[in-house]
């Protein structure tokens, strides 16, 4: 087996985490008397990331991999499974209000988001497919991701929070079908 194949096992265990994680908290957070529609487009978004994360790590099939280079590849699916732990809350601890709930960690949701931004940015430089400051149409993303995460960091509205929902999981239902066909 090569490098890569190790890699990509465990990258592919991650985002399973990730998927079990948001699949598991799917089902209460559609319950009629907790839901609030912000929170599961945030699910799904992230649901669709996860997938695309996967699809994504094609791209690094050549990689000359080291041991920094895979624990910085494991970190994008293992802060997406944070940011899904922190959105759904404990295993077995379910609020009473998920709308309650989104604005409690909405904090620390969208810096978890602002970390995955510099994370996704410096991704081409440190696995080396791109050389270092040369810009890669990754950064698209991940200015995307850091500019819906600093929205949803510096406000409290709920119809900033409704649009930014609604265009993150846009962003990410494009970004599915590009990936798909590019990759």
């Amino acid at each position: 087996m090569s490098h890569f194949e190790y890699v990509s096992v465990a990258i592919a265990l991650m985002n399973a985490l990730a998927i079990g994680r948001l699949l598991a908290g799917l089902s209460s957070s559609l319950a009629a008397d907790k839901q609030y529609w912000v929170h599961t487009t945030w699910i799904s978004t992230l649901l669709l990331i996860a997938v695309m994360s996967w699809w994504a790590m094609w791209a690094l099939n050549e990689v000359a991999w080291t041991p920094i280079r895979f624990l910085w590849a494991l970190s994008i699916p293992a802060l997406l499974y944070v940011r899904a732990s922190v959105l759904l809350g404990h295993s077995g601890d379910e609020p009473d209000s998920y709308y309650e709930h989104f604005y409690a960690k909405r904090p620390l949701f969208f810096s978890l988001g602002l970390v995955t931004a510099a994370f996704i940015a410096l991704t081409p430089w440190v696995q080396g497919i791109f050389p270092w400051l040369e810009i890669a149409p990754i950064h698209i993303s991940a200015a995307t991701v850091a500019s819906i995460s600093l929205l949803g960091l510096l406000f409290r509205s709920p119809t900033v929070h409704a649009v930014l929902a609604v265009l993150a999981f846009i962003g990410a239902a494009s970004g599915f079908i590009v990936i798909r066909v590019v990759v």
